[in-house]
């Protein structure tokens, strides 16, 4: 019970960073050893480890990704939200979902790929 609200916590603070376009408070909750991939329809990245990857990928993408806050999962040690990008060809919105695994307080995985039925309602 404890652990479960305490990542739900974590989970929606990390959605108020995000949500404001705060890399440096977003990247705080990072492990150090975060693993991160990036699929389409968001740009492709990794698998990588490390914060220093994620930081970059951040600094080039993070306006173009927008979390919708409405639509999330809460599921014991997992968050997911449905997120939008610019499609680089047309223009309009597509979206996609970002799922963040935590381990111990912190992020320990982040995976941004196409929706799932769990974020696409």
């Amino acid at each position: 019970g404890r652990t479960q609200a305490n990542e739900f916590l974590t989970g929606l603070a990390f959605e108020r960073a995000w949500r404001a376009g705060d890399r440096g408070a977003m990247l705080s909750f990072f492990d150090d050893d975060v693993e991160f991939v990036s699929t389409p329809p968001f740009p492709p990245s990794g698998p990588a480890r490390g914060v220093d990857h994620l930081a970059a990928f951040l600094d080039r993408h993070l306006p173009t990704l927008l979390l919708d806050a409405t639509r999330k999962q809460v599921a014991r040690e997992a968050v997911t939200w449905s997120v939008k990008t610019r499609s680089p060809r047309r223009g309009d919105h597509i979206r996609g979902e970002a799922r963040i695994g935590l381990r111990a307080g912190k992020i320990a995985t982040l995976r941004l790929g196409p929706a799932t039925r769990a974020t696409h309602r």
